[in-house]
C-alpha cells in the first residue's frame, strides 16, 4: 500500500495523483508482462528505488536497454528496504500494532540489506490471514481511511 502525500517531486510534474496513476500503470505493466512476482529494494542515481526483481533475493530487472525496471522511486532519506516492509504491513483486526507478513519464504535479505519480497507467498499468507479477499480488501480499506482521515 503505498500513499501518496509528498509533494516532493511537484516541481518535476509529479504531483501525488500524478505519481500514483504512473506507478499503477508500471505496477499493472509488469504484471500484465510476467514480471512482478517478485519487489525488491536497491537505489538508482543514488535515490532509493523498489523494483520489479528476478528472484528472491536477487536484483532488480533490467529492460533490453540495461535500465533498472522501477516500479517507484521514493525520497532521498528513505530506507528503500524499510518502506518496502512497511508496504506490505497491514494492521491486524483489534487495530493492535503493526504486523509484518513474512511467513516462509515471503521476505528475504540479501548481503547488501536490501529486502526482496515474493507477491505469490504474501498473497497467500494473506489469505491465510483473512478468510476471504473481500475481508482483506475491508480491512486494507479501513486502514488507509483510518490513516488520511484528520483526527
Amino acid at each position: 500500500m503505498f500513499l501518496w502525500q509528498t509533494e516532493h517531486f511537484v516541481p518535476s510534474d509529479y504531483d501525488p495523483q500524478t505519481r500514483c496513476q504512473q506507478v499503477s500503470a508500471r505496477f499493472q505493466r509488469y504484471h500484465t508482462e510476467g514480471k512482478l512476482r517478485y519487489i525488491g529494494s536497491d537505489y538508482l542515481h543514488n535515490y532509493p528505488i523498489l523494483c520489479v526483481a528476478d528472484r528472491m533475493p536477487g536484483n532488480c530487472l533490467t529492460d533490453r536497454n540495461g535500465k533498472k525496471e522501477v516500479l517507484v522511486t521514493l525520497l532521498p532519506e528513505h530506507d528503500p528496504a524499510k518502506e518496502l516492509a512497511e508496504a506490505i504491513a497491514i494492521r491486524d483486526r483489534a487495530g493492535e500494532p503493526i504486523t509484518y507478513y513474512t511467513g516462509e519464504g515471503v521476505a528475504k535479505y540479501d548481503a547488501e540489506s536490501d529486502l526482496f519480497i515474493d507477491l505469490k507467498k504474501y498473497a497467500e499468507e494473506l489469505l491465510r490471514q483473512y478468510e476471504t479477499w473481500e475481508e482483506l480488501q475491508r480491512q486494507f480499506n479501513s486502514e488507509v481511511n483510518n490513516y488520511i482521515k484528520p483526527d
